[in-house]
């Protein structure tokens, strides 16, 4: 993602309801993401912004709903971090002290990627916008293995070994692959966000870049509709 991407786009992992898999989904991206730590661990966001300077993190937000609660006295600054984060260049400014007892001013980089799950999180629109929404309802029937950590852990691991093969082949032509054809309408940060996942989409071939342009279709109609 570094030196690949311009933007990383938030994954907005959603639903109404409880119990519809939203930290399960989680714990897949925890087991798979890259060098993941979970922001409900970190006690500020000065915190996080030092975690990052020493290299990129994949940020996981569980139950966004009262960690991003409007009334939660870091969400401002942890929400700042994500905005910012969400492109290349971002930085945040920290404290940090000096050995003669001064302090001194660094510029850390935010440019990670973030996935946050929760019932219907109240998020401010800036936040809204720099991210993909995937909308999630309990298995009503049945049909969901459960992830039973205790028993797949070691498919998860040659899973994710896999995984990073196939990402390193793949990085070449996707940095080579900068402008893929976006749907008519699309563009600012809607074009900033989607790109990443067309570019990856359209690498892959197969049924891939169709579904992510359907996907965007699906995410501007529901613009419209919200308008209207």
């Amino acid at each position: 993602v570094e030196d690949i991407f311009y933007t990383t786009p938030r994954l907005l992992i959603d639903s109404p309801l409880p119990e519809s898999g939203k930290t399960t989904v989680l714990e897949h991206i925890y087991r798979f993401g890259y060098r993941p730590v979970q922001a409900a661990l970190i006690a500020s966001p000065a915190t996080l912004a030092r975690m990052l300077a020493e290299g990129m993190r994949t940020i996981l937000i569980d139950e966004a709903e009262k960690a991003l609660r409007p009334d939660n006295p870091i969400t401002a600054d942890l929400l700042a971090i994500s905005n910012s984060g969400y492109k290349r260049g971002g930085t945040r400014p920290v404290t940090t002290p000096l050995s003669n007892g001064q302090w001194t001013v660094t510029e850390h980089s935010t440019f990670a990627p973030v996935a946050m799950a929760g019932i219907s999180p109240n998020l401010p629109d800036d936040t809204l916008s720099r991210s993909i929404r995937m909308m999630l309802l309990p298995d009503s029937e049945g049909n969901v293995d459960d992830s039973d950590w205790e028993f797949i852990e070691a498919d998860a691991e040659g899973l994710a070994g896999r995984l990073r093969d196939v990402i390193g082949q793949a990085a070449e032509p996707i940095r080579g692959y900068q402008r893929p054809d976006l749907p008519e309408g699309v563009r600012g940060r809607m074009s900033e966000k989607w790109r990443p996942l067309l570019r990856i989409a359209d690498v892959a071939g197969g049924q891939w870049p169709d579904q992510a342009r359907l996907l965007i279709a699906h995410e501007m109609q529901i613009r419209q509709l919200e308008k209207d």
